[in-house]
């Protein structure tokens, strides 16, 4: 087999890898970011409660103050991911097309 066309065919795979990831690495950032808001909403309507009196609103910022900490930790991580997913996205498309173009231009002796 020539060159050209094992480049192509690793290309292809590759390409075809990475972009899987990249759709793979979205689902699971987006059921993180569902569960981040619904923990983020759950935590403001927690401290709406503990805001009534100053004297619970010192015990509720005790409470939520790690919670929230934890809440922009993970969307910080979520983020991270999604900069991942873009990047194997844009490589695997990449990779596809140039796999495409040496499998053609391998084929046109």
């Amino acid at each position: 087999m020539p060159r050209k066309k094992i480049a192509a065919v690793l290309s292809l795979v590759i390409g075809a890898i990475l972009v899987a990831a990249s759709l793979y690495i979205q689902s699971e950032v987006s059921q993180g970011r569902q569960q981040i808001a619904g923990a983020q909403s759950t935590l403001d309507t927690t401290q709406s409660l503990f805001s009534l009196t100053p004297a619970t609103k010192n015990v509720g910022g005790l409470f939520s103050n790690g919670i929230q900490k934890k809440i922009n930790e993970g969307s910080e991580l979520a983020a991270h991911y999604e900069r991942i997913a873009l990047l194997f996205g844009v490589a695997g498309a990449l990779l596809l097309a140039s796999g495409t173009y040496f499998w053609f231009q391998s084929s046109k002796k």
